[in-house]
């Protein structure tokens, strides 16, 4: 009886088990003109989908280090570890140099908001979703600086997180972090 007032007469919820799939949902959008791209087929660990009209889909896919490509094309490689993923993503940007992606507490795994992302001079802060993007131009260039480059990510009440962010920064690519708290 006990049981039953707690899960079903106003008490907290009972998650039911996870079945270890990821639903990634998201938008796909143009880098340079941030347009939703309507008809475009995202692929995730073998399940593929079609954005709508306003760039949306939606996928089940596998745990884990997956390889993300629109209409064919390799856009990034997500780290799935939760039941939800925001799977926001840019395509249409060459010539074009940036980062963008998610801050996100490593323990809770609930979106950062108000951390400061930098990378080679450029400095953006999450929103109240955790998200980020550092446009560092379209002049072009295939890459700025070729020595190894590093993204810091901070935030008062986190650890500061420093990654490698490539051997120069090249193209465009999403991101992920995670930040410690103290």
């Amino acid at each position: 009886m006990l049981a039953c007032c707690v899960s079903g007469c106003g008490g907290s919820p009972i998650e039911p088990p996870w079945d270890g799939f990821v639903r990634v949902a998201g938008t796909v959008r143009d880098f340079r003109t941030n347009a939703a791209v309507a008809g475009a087929r995202v692929t995730i660990a073998g399940a593929t989908g079609t954005t709508d009209a306003g760039g949306a889909y939606t996928l089940t896919v596998e745990t884990g280090e997956q390889t993300v490509s629109i209409d064919g094309a390799t856009v990034a490689t997500v780290n799935l570890k939760d039941r939800t993923y925001r799977g926001d993503f840019f395509v249409a940007a060459t010539g074009c140099i940036a980062r963008y992606g998610t801050v996100i507490d490593s323990l809770t795994r609930f979106s950062v908001a108000g951390a400061s992302v930098s990378l080679s001079g450029t400095t953006g802060t999450t929103d109240q979703t955790g998200w980020f993007r550092l446009n560092l131009g379209c002049s072009g260039e295939l890459c700025l600086g070729f020595n190894t480059t590093f993204a810091s990510v901070s935030h008062p009440n986190y650890l500061t997180g420093s990654f490698v962010a490539g051997r120069g920064v090249c193209g465009v690519s999403r991101v992920d972090y995670e930040l410690t708290p103290l």
